[in-house]
């Protein structure tokens, strides 16, 4: 609700930035689900990795920074295929079969670490891979446009380079899917039912930071109450430079560190 448009409520965005390597999550409020939002967020010059749903305004955004890389999310797929089940026949069983095969190989390979991951999905999950594509293909030709099938084929055609990126060589740090974003939205969502509404564009601006803070430190296992009295007390005397060394996974990693120094 904008007070400077008394009567009239207008919708508004969390955009949410999950950063496995740095082990944080950002909420990143906007009046806009464009691609102004993204340009905003990411500099200039950010050059990586980009994992999303099939959102058409990523693909935008990936022409107007080509040094970035998209990959795409199994789980979105797997969904679609799930809506097409009831009236999709063998072909679409056999392809959600080939999906849970790529899951259950994630599975075995989640403890190892990314060059293992690499040269596990190059060794078992380009077959399946291969096998979705040539069957999507097929039921492609055959479906309807408009139907549950016809639609699911399409999104993973459209996106196949995107969804094959997580098993390419080098990518072993790449999840499968960007499920860890959907676990980290959870929360906003139960707090939308509560509430409603946010009173103001910069009170969902505030609740992106409180979202980031508790998200960030859910991740890390650290607590929210020790992990704010810990990085307040160090802020004031905080400089642009190490401002950024503030993060609950550097509070978990100083509580450690004073935990082995007690030790000996």
């Amino acid at each position: 609700m904008d007070p400077e448009r008394p009567k009239v409520t207008r919708p508004s965005w969390l955009w949410v930035y999950h950063a496995p390597k740095a082990n944080c999550v950002v909420f990143d409020f906007n009046l806009s689900r464009g691609q102004s939002s993204l340009d905003g967020f990411f500099t200039p010059e950010w050059s990586g990795v980009v994992q999303t749903d099939g959102y058409s305004v990523y693909p935008a955004f990936l022409k107007a920074h080509t040094h970035v890389e998209l990959i795409g999310c199994w789980a979105h797929v797997r969904r679609a295929w799930l809506n097409a089940i009831d009236n999709g026949g063998k072909p679409v069983a056999q392809i959600i079969a080939e999906i849970q095969k790529l899951y259950r190989i994630e599975e075995q390979i989640k403890s190892c670490s990314p060059e293992e991951r690499a040269q596990v999905r190059q060794a078992q999950s380009l077959l399946p891979l291969a096998t979705i594509n040539t069957l999507s293909n097929e039921v492609l030709a055959t479906a309807l446009p408009a139907s549950a099938v016809g639609k699911a084929a399409a999104y993973t055609l459209n996106r196949w380079a995107q969804l094959e990126g997580y098993a390419q060589p080098g990518h072993g740090h790449i999840h499968i899917d960007n499920n860890p974003v959907e676990r980290d939205l959870r929360p906003t969502a139960l707090g939308k039912k509560n509430w409603l509404f946010i009173g103001h564009p910069a009170a969902g601006w505030r609740s992106a930071v409180i979202y980031s803070v508790l998200g960030s430190c859910r991740l890390v296992g650290a607590n929210p109450f020790d992990y704010l009295v810990w990085a307040l007390n160090q802020l004031a005397s905080a400089t642009s430079t190490n401002v950024g060394a503030l993060l609950p996974s550097d509070y978990l990693a100083a509580v450690n560190a004073t935990a082995v120094k007690e030790q000996l």
